[in-house]
């Protein structure tokens, strides 16, 4: 039978087999303006479908070219965009707010047949959760950049159930989404009263006592771990910005603060758990034989300064020891250190615990995509 593993117990119908291109009556996309404008029609890129929705729109065109140049990209109200070059897959639906609208040409627009017979919701997240990459390979006409033609966009063939089974899915895929949106909005919020008070809180203390890293801590690139060498054992491995696998081994007892020295996350700072293997894309910033030093003190006057104009390499960006041993740092008494830290201790115990529920609705998520569409 044609049907998922988890559904609504009062539906038993096979899913139907349909092409896209048979439930619209619009596949088309747009193309590049050749002048963009301070302000006027949105203009839509690829980088503003986020999470499912149109976000941060900074390119606009004047109504000229909106009404003639780019007249058969003009989006409208329940429009699904789709993206079809650059990162594939992505998608969301043009609401009020969005227009008066245009996009490029690295955007399908989907304009369906009858909005009656379809849950938008539920068509957007089917087609976000749409094998882009297993279609491509059976595509024929796929050049250096993978990309999809509209052709191809209209034979994306997805299996979808009678109208009410979409309704009940779309809207239990809006609360989650909805609810996703709520923790992110809230965590974005702590993060930026947490920038906030940083940037108050290191300003008191910002010229006393300056001293180079290199003089009250021992810093060091660990050895690299081999991708083989993350899969067994017990002990987390922790690279640039987070746990990537685990090892029999570890080689740091104690947590650590860690500058992120490799690829785009270079300059972020993180504190490790204990017992774990720090692998060489962090910087260790060791201050266990110091006395002197906190390392809650120290990872948060890191992170109140910026450290991007440490990164170095233009390929590929990078943080080297010795620019690092030199960067200073203010540093005040052990019992100033310990006042100054617990300014931010609600805020450090509160943010890992609603970045964790946020992680738990996306794998909820996650499941929901895996078990309910086919």
């Amino acid at each position: 039978m044609n049907v998922p593993k988890l559904r609504f117990s009062e539906f038993s119908e096979n899913y139907k087999k349909i092409k896209l291109k048979n439930m619209t009556k619009l596949i088309t996309k747009g193309t590049t303006p050749r002048k963009y404008t301070d302000s006027g029609v949105n203009f839509i890129k690829v980088e503003n479908l986020l999470d499912n929705q149109i976000k941060n729109i900074n390119s606009y065109i004047s109504y000229e070219t909106h009404n003639n140049e780019l007249k058969r990209s003009i989006l409208k109200e329940y429009d699904i965009l789709f993206s079809i070059a650059g990162a594939l897959g992505r998608t969301a639906i043009v609401t009020k707010e969005e227009l008066p609208a245009n996009t490029n040409q690295a955007c399908s627009i989907i304009r369906l047949d009858n909005l009656n017979d379809y849950n938008l919701y539920y068509l957007m997240e089917r087609l976000h959760h749409f094998d882009i990459k297993s279609y491509i390979n059976k595509c024929q006409s796929v050049g250096a950049q993978p990309n999809l033609s509209l052709e191809q966009v209209g034979n994306i063939c997805i299996n979808i159930p009678n109208k009410k089974e979409q309704d009940r899915v779309g809207r239990l895929i809006e609360l989650v989404n909805k609810k996703i949106e709520l923790q992110t909005k809230k965590i974005d919020a702590l993060k930026l009263f947490k920038k906030g008070l940083l940037k108050c809180e290191y300003n008191k203390i910002k010229s006393k006592n300056l001293s180079q890293l290199n003089n009250v801590a021992q810093i060091y690139q660990p050895r690299t771990l081999s991708q083989k060498q993350l899969k067994k054992g017990v002990y987390p491995v922790f690279g640039a910005n987070g746990i990537i696998g685990f090892n029999s081994n570890f080689n740091h007892k104690l947590p650590q603060i860690t500058i992120s020295c490799r690829g785009e996350n270079s300059g972020s700072i993180n504190k490790t758990p204990e017992y774990c293997w720090i692998n060489g894309n962090s910087m260790v910033i060791n201050v266990d034989n110091n006395p002197n030093i906190n390392k809650d003190y120290l990872k948060l006057i890191l992170e109140s300064q910026n450290l991007k104009y440490l990164i170095s390499g233009s390929g590929q960006p990078q943080i080297i020891r010795s620019d690092i041993a030199k960067h200073k740092i203010p540093i005040i008494s052990i019992d100033e250190q310990l006042i100054y830290i617990k300014k931010f201790n609600l805020l450090e115990s509160k943010l890992p615990l609603e970045i964790s529920k946020l992680k738990k609705l996306n794998l909820l998520k996650k499941g929901l995509m895996q078990n309910m569409f086919i």
